[in-house]
């Protein structure tokens, strides 16, 4: 891949040897405790002196040609800004080099803005800002972008399986390993020590405000005129949740029957938001506004389809437990074996033997599919019965979404609907792909093969930038 290639050139000569061209940046604790960010810009060989400028003058309150102030400047053509409006521009664009610059874990660039005096992105430094709705829109979506790559894309993040097709029975205990594992590496650059917690908080806080955008009756909404600072802070959320789900936050103990999904729930409802267009007229429009919301409307078709993936893994342990369960009291009560069903009577002793543990079945069955999982009680996505298409939340957002006219938007969309609409047929489909380990030996490899996956990922931070000893 070039990418390594160019970042290193570009470290070399940008973050090695020509500083001084880059802003640098002062957080003081203004009235009330708002933070006042000031950015000092070098001057040109046509205008030499260094400009000091404070975020507060390109609030969001000041609007120019339909945009909001730091947007418009942003979008303008450059030789027309003043400039104090191009140095912040200036600004505003090494903002987005610089998340660039960290794609693929890279250390030299990570090494450069954590450790740099005049950088202001420590890790709480940078989350104050974020909320700080005082300041730009635009740059608080700039900051949350470098948040994804200076802190939350790293060791020892790894991606976690959406579904879990490969489970363990609950009752093995795995062989021991001669597979030692080796002391985890202890960071030598400034990290998250909350384990993301405050993250999250804020961002499951944040997102159903839509970036502050307001709809016909004041409530937070994308449908009526949003501004282009207010759809960057969003598409910005919409890839920081993305991640961080892929990551495994926003759940605890995510293949466990006790999962707590409080969370899920809150965010599901939050990016439904974006896509339900219900109510308002859907036609193609070339905007830039326009295109850039059916964009984010895209990725949080795909965000939707994470989480609907987080309730099918859910459905899948319940299945399991209750399998378990099954088994056990069989085993227990001495109710005869399942080995022992033979040809020509097999059917009828199944269900001699099944028939015992109907409280079971409709239990489980309450559990997959009476109930919410991972959507709230308002979209009633997780209960949804076969044929009942009028009136439901899911069906007529997705219809909606089509008459934008976007190919992916609409291919998702109907990905989505079907999704939707063969959600119980879709477990039976899932259960065909598990296995279960059951056998000590297989338990043990498998947990050895989760140990090489988990130091693999560590390595690549080193692989991307071509080391020989990686």
């Amino acid at each position: 891949s070039p990418m390594p290639t160019i970042q290193k050139i570009v470290g070399e000569a940008l973050l090695g040897r020509n500083k001084d061209l880059l802003p640098s940046y002062t957080v003081e604790e203004g009235p009330g405790g708002a933070p006042i960010v000031t950015i000092k810009v070098s001057g040109t060989r046509t205008l030499p002196e260094s400009f000091q400028l404070n975020l507060r003058d390109f609030g969001d309150d000041i609007t120019v040609n339909g945009r909001d102030y730091a947007s418009y400047i942003l979008t303008s053509p450059f030789g027309e800004l003043a400039p104090e409006e191009q140095a912040f521009r200036y600004a505003l664009r090494c903002i987005n080099l610089y998340g660039k610059l960290c794609v693929g874990r890279n250390q030299a660039a990570l090494k450069f803005f954590l450790t740099t005096e005049g950088m202001p992105f420590k890790y709480e430094t940078l989350l104050g800002l974020m909320k700080e709705q005082t300041l730009p829109a635009l740059f608080r979506a700039r900051l949350s972008s470098l948040m994804l790559g200076l802190y939350v894309d790293r060791d020892p993040q790894t991606s976690k399986p959406q579904i879990l097709y490969t489970r363990t029975w609950s009752k093995v205990e795995p062989e021991d390993s001669s597979f030692a594992e080796g002391v985890e590496n202890v960071p030598t650059l400034p990290v998250c020590i909350t384990g993301f917690k405050d993250l999250c908080a804020f961002l499951l806080e944040s997102l159903p405000r839509l970036g502050g955008a307001k709809g016909r009756d004041g409530e937070a909404s994308l449908n009526a005129s949003p501004m282009y600072g207010q759809l960057e802070f969003v598409t910005a959320q919409v890839d920081l949740c993305d991640l961080m789900l892929d990551f495994g936050f926003f759940t605890s103990r995510r293949d466990d029957v006790e999962v707590d999904h409080s969370d899920v729930l809150g965010l599901f409802e939050a990016v439904f938001s974006i896509v339900d267009t219900r109510g308002y007229p859907a036609a193609p429009s070339k905007r830039r506004e326009a295109l850039m919301l059916v964009a984010i409307r895209s990725s949080s078709l795909k965000l939707l389809i994470r989480l609907l993936n987080l309730r099918a893994n859910y459905r899948m342990t319940v299945c399991l437990d209750s399998w378990e369960k099954i088994f056990e009291e069989q085993e227990r009560k001495g109710l005869g074996s399942f080995k022992e069903v033979k040809e020509g009577n097999g059917a009828e002793r199944k269900e001699n033997i099944f028939e015992k543990f109907d409280s079971h079945f409709q239990k489980m069955y309450e559990t997959l599919f009476e109930q919410d999982i991972v959507s709230s009680r308002r979209i009633r996505s997780d209960t949804y019965k076969p044929g009942e298409f009028h009136g439901d939340a899911v069906i007529e957002a997705m219809v909606n979404l089509t008459g934008f006219q976007d190919h992916n938007l609409t291919a998702q969309a109907c990905a989505l609907m079907l999704r939707h609409v063969s959600q119980r047929t879709r477990v039976t489909a899932d259960l065909k792909l598990l296995q279960v380990l059951v056998f000590p030996a297989a338990v043990r490899v498998y947990h050895e093969a989760q140990y090489a996956i988990k130091r693999l990922t560590a390595l690549r931070k080193h692989l991307s930038a071509a080391r020989p000893d990686a």
